[in-house]
């Protein structure tokens, strides 16, 4: 539908290692919850077989993830860190990628529903190792109240890209 949060930080990822191919592998479904994704289920399959083709020709760097309007009903949050830390795990392991960089957006703050969301996001970090929440704050909508404005969804792509910088060289540093 245009510009997405990935393509932006695709480009700074180029622009940090030009020597680098940079490559995405778009496997997001709007509108979908984490219980679609559960392994077994379609949408976690066909992201695994999409990783398993692109890792013929690179490795996997991170994991861009970017969900939760489904999920945003009191129930589904209190159990959304549980969930989506198997979720991880599973992925992790089926692409034999143990200690890959997890970067998990915030939904839009121009969504009253979104803030309940939001506040559970600092216990999905606390639950996945080498994870990082991306803030959504002071990013605005295309009109819609719903969804992001390209403008926003560059910017947000940037936190993205800084975030992971962070994530990682944290990592490097503990090994």
């Amino acid at each position: 539908a245009g510009v997405g949060l990935c393509s932006e930080f695709a480009r700074c990822m180029a622009a940090s290692a030009p020597e680098c191919t940079i490559g995405l592998v778009p496997c997001a479904l709007g509108g979908t919850s984490l219980d679609q994704w559960k392994p077994g289920s379609d949408l976690y399959t066909n992201a695994v077989a999409r990783m398993r083709i692109a890792l013929k020709n690179g490795h996997l760097a991170g994991i861009l993830w970017h969900q939760g309007e489904a999920d945003s009903a009191e129930a589904k949050v209190a159990t959304y860190p549980v969930r989506f830390a198997a979720m991880i795990e599973s992925l992790r392991k089926d692409l034999d990628a143990k200690d890959v960089p997890v970067m998990v957006g915030e939904l839009g703050h121009f969504r009253s529903s979104s803030a309940p969301f939001n506040a559970m996001l600092p216990n999905v970090s606390a639950t996945v190792p080498a994870c990082a929440i991306i803030s959504a704050a002071d990013l605005g909508h295309g009109g819609d109240k719903l969804h992001f404005s390209a403008d926003a969804l560059r910017l947000f792509g940037k936190r993205y890209f800084d975030a992971f910088q962070r994530l990682t060289q944290r990592v490097r540093q503990n090994q």
